[in-house]
């Protein structure tokens, strides 16, 4: 189901130029961030690194990255931001951070939180306050659409290529969801 998601996905984020290329990473390697984690990645984002997990991902997500490699680059940040006492509750081995942005926003979902867990966005901007985290979509497969559209919404008409069949597909979906 997800990889099928992923798949009509891909075609759209390159359709439509938000990515150049798509690649993603085989089971051994994700097999070998869940051993060092110490869990189980939830199906959605499995698929999403099975096909999008070697993708320059920066203009997908406003300058962000949620390549593989980019991993432990982010758990550096949460490690940072934790150490300065700035987002303590990030502490939770069920969290996944998954990218973050200037070393201050850290985007994550959690393993406990089913096979399409919700995406959370925690901000660090006052060196004195704990963040507090907020809600961005009820499931990880919903944020990677919404950022694809935003995407392209960012950008001029003349950078955006025409979107043929696959943007139907992700619409039609997007309604049903809205009937929930």
């Amino acid at each position: 189901m997800y990889s099928t998601y992923m798949q009509e996905l891909a075609s759209f984020v390159v359709e439509a130029n938000v990515v150049e290329t798509v690649a993603g990473v085989d089971e051994a390697v994700i097999a070998e961030l869940e051993q060092a984690r110490g869990y189980r990645l939830p199906a959605c984002y499995r698929a999403f690194l099975q096909t999008f997990g070697k993708t320059n991902t920066w203009r997908w997500f406003d300058g962000d990255y949620a390549s593989i490699d980019r991993f432990d680059e982010t758990l550096e940040v949460v490690q940072d931001l934790i150490a300065e006492g700035l987002i303590p509750w990030l502490d939770d081995r069920a969290i996944i951070p998954f990218t973050q942005h200037a070393g201050y926003v850290v985007y994550y979902i959690r393993c406990d939180d089913g096979d399409d867990p919700a995406v959370f966005c925690a901000i660090s901007g006052d060196e004195t306050t704990p963040a507090e985290c907020s809600q961005l979509a009820p499931a990880f497969s919903i944020w990677l659409r919404n950022s694809a559209f935003d995407s392209i919404e960012r950008r001029s008409w003349t950078e955006v290529k025409p979107i043929s069949s696959t943007f139907g597909s992700l619409r039609e979906q997007s309604m049903n969801e809205a009937n929930f």
